[in-house]
């Protein structure tokens, strides 16, 4: 079995594994070689449904996070996370709203949820931006929320909170749950602590 050092292409694979849980095959985003090596270094695992990190992928993962912790301003990086936390329940709220209407939802009640995020985001798009400058794989959220608002004015609902596609809800989770793991942070003793 081959070793590969954990370059920036394979820590953002496995980042992303622990992030969404699973990934479906076609979706990856790396190399095949890069895919081919962490599966032969037991750091994940190709099902029928996709890929998913192993015991041993977590363990990997977390070692580099803890690394990359070490080298950050955590405090500022912190900063911008409470800044987040104070859109994201307004945020949550907006979507689930969208969610709940189910499939029969007008194009004015498309533009009103369309408007609200758009609100929220220009307010935490500064914080973003800050964390991308000292985690720059933050960037993407900021690239990512956009695009997704993006799709939706051009008409397209399906970005707004689509759990299946690239929406703004889907994004926001990811968002979260980044900055969670980059803290070193537990969902649910924060929400507990904020509930």
């Amino acid at each position: 079995m081959s070793v590969l050092p954990l370059t920036s292409e394979a820590f953002e694979l496995l980042h992303l594994l622990r992030i969404r849980g699973r990934i479906v095959t076609d979706q990856l985003g790396a190399d095949q070689e890069v895919v081919e090596a962490l599966s032969e270094d037991g750091l994940l695992r190709m099902t029928d449904r996709g890929a998913i990190l192993t015991s041993t992928g977590f363990q990997r993962h977390l070692l580099h996070l803890e690394s990359q912790r070490a080298e950050i301003d955590v405090d500022r990086f912190a900063g911008t996370y409470e800044r987040f936390l104070r859109v994201n329940q307004p945020v949550k709220d907006v979507c689930a709203a969208w969610q709940a209407r189910g499939t029969s939802v007008s194009e004015d009640e498309t533009f009103k949820a369309l408007d609200a995020l758009e609100a929220l985001f220009e307010r935490v798009r500064p914080y973003l931006s800050d964390a991308a400058n000292i985690v720059p794989r933050f960037r993407r959220y900021v690239d990512r929320l956009s695009a997704a608002l993006d799709h939706v004015a051009e008409g397209n609902a399906t970005f707004l909170a689509d759990p299946q596609a690239a929406s703004f809800h889907t994004v926001w989770f990811e968002c979260h749950e980044d900055y969670l793991l980059t803290l070193g942070r537990d969902r649910d003793a924060e929400e507990k602590a904020l509930g």
